[in-house]
């Protein structure tokens, strides 16, 4: 039997910084690659010199991504831009799609904000992402002629997987961060019957009892009512993605139900930059060549007016497009998608699945995310609702069985109460609840909202999970 051994770079005996090393015979598989977010020095990153003094690239064969949490991921570019290594990186495609948001916002508070050095750039992310292997759920992908592995739904966040690697007759199961019970969002992990020589699963709250779901939602909305209603403000330290979802469907189901008019606001701050005409929406547009606009690949040509989407544009008659019969007509210039696609093309505006807003001086709205343009920089304050909306439709079939459903008739993602927050709201008079990023409350505005109302007794603080 071919010798597995395990050496933990980090989350061995704390959470944080996940990255396993686990080695099969003479094959070597990096399990996640995150960062440390209580750490501001050297130590936020795993040390790689436990693994080898030469170069990651000829001792490891391949690095696994579970998700797209900075503590699984967040160490990935300086891996692969700093340390140098170029070998096979694999994640799902929500996965794909979400890491370089999180890790962007992450490089803005670090090194912008807080002016840390021996970090990773903006263009070091985009060059990292392009190393990427995406893979599908219950897709068996060779690395090699022994080396396979195989991603299953982990129910964690959008794109979460579980994996099995395979070395000839032996096997590891490794769960990531994994949920057994459907949400309101997501479904519960699955993965088939199976007998791996070693499993490796996620333990942070093995050893806790915890109330049931029900009994902990009902606890969770009842202090938030019961702060707002003596005039408190309800700070609620999240990550922009992920299980902040969930609790915003539960909070505006709630306000919806007791008829509350309290303002709810989440926000979030990104930029990108414009350069030459080529608008980068959080690497979703590469280039705008002779008005082509290219969103994450899907714009292929812009030929006589019509816009080549994965090719699902068929054919342009009499300037209609028609989107696999998504696209119904276009009159005297507006042009109408169904399924919320596209609403109207108006003087110069493009609506782009809901993305842009208006075209006004050379600045482009993408989903009202684009305030200001200021000397080429693009500043986006990117509310819940609009980035759940476009990640969720991207990527429908990971969400769970009724929103799957429901989808192209109600958008659970719309919210009615939950609005985008300005930071001039903070001194508002009277009671708000705010979902605010980073959920580790070291930095940005969270911790800025923390500071201004933590002198006053009536406020409160609500983390919704573990927090460094």
């Amino acid at each position: 039997m071919a010798e597995i051994k395990i050496t933990p770079l980090g989350a061995g005996q704390d959470v944080g910084r996940s990255c396993i090393l686990a080695s099969i015979g003479d094959k070597h598989i990096m399990l996640d690659c995150g960062m440390h977010m209580g750490f501001n020095d050297e130590r936020r990153f795993p040390d790689f010199s436990y693994i080898t003094d030469g170069s990651l690239t000829e001792h490891l064969d391949c690095v696994i991504i579970s998700h797209f949490h900075l503590d699984h991921c967040g160490a990935l570019p300086y891996m692969t831009e700093m340390v140098g290594y170029t070998g096979p990186i694999y994640m799902t495609q929500p996965t794909k799609a979400l890491c370089p948001v999180l890790l962007e916002d992450m490089r803005k508070v670090a090194v912008e904000r807080k002016g840390e050095t021996n970090f990773f750039t903006s263009s070091m992310i985009k060059d990292c992402m392009k190393k990427v292997t995406t893979v599908a759920l219950h897709e068996t992908v060779k690395v090699d002629e022994e080396l396979e592995i195989k991603a299953y739904y982990a129910g964690h966040v959008l794109g979460a997987a579980m994996f099995q690697v395979k070395v000839g007759s032996h096997s590891l199961v490794y769960t990531g961060d994994y949920n057994m019970t459907p949400d309101r969002h997501l479904g519960a992990a699955w993965i088939d019957k199976c007998r791996p020589d070693l499993l490796i699963t996620e333990s942070t709250y093995a050893t806790t009892i915890r109330d049931s779901k029900r009994c902990r939602e009902r606890d969770f909305l009842k202090k938030i009512h019961s702060c707002v209603d003596r005039g408190g403000k309800v700070l609620i330290p999240v990550f922009a993605l992920g299980r902040v979802q969930e609790l915003c469907i539960l909070l505006d189901t709630y306000w919806d139900r007791m008829n509350l008019t309290v303002p709810v606001y989440f926000t979030m701050g990104l930029a990108e930059t414009v350069t030459n005409g080529a608008v980068y929406f959080m690497g979703l547009a590469e280039t705008v060549t002779n008005r082509a606009v290219y969103f994450m690949g899907l714009a292929e040509t812009v030929t006589n007016g019509a816009v080549y989407f994965m090719g699902l544009a068929e054919t342009v008659t009499n300037g209609a497009v028609y989107f696999i019969r998504l696209f119904e007509t276009v009159t005297n210039g507006p042009v109408y998608f169904t399924m919320g696609f596209a609403e109207t093309v108006t003087n110069g505006a493009v609506y782009f699945i809901g993305l842009a807003k208006t075209v006004t001086n050379g600045a482009v709205y993408f989903m009202g995310l684009a305030e200001t343009v200021t000397n080429g920089a693009v500043y986006f304050t990117m509310g819940l609702a609009e980035t759940a909306n476009k990640y969720y439709r991207m990527f429908i079939t990971w969400t769970n069985q009724k929103i799957r459903r429901t989808f192209v008739h109600r958008n659970m993602f719309d919210f009615k109460h939950i609005k985008p927050f300005d930071k001039s709201y903070i001194d508002n008079p009277g009671p708000m609840v705010v979902f605010a990023t980073p959920g580790m409350l070291h930095a940005g505005l969270s911790l800025a909202v923390f500071k201004k109302w933590a002198p006053h007794e009536q406020n409160m603080v609500s983390p919704p999970k573990w927090t460094a």
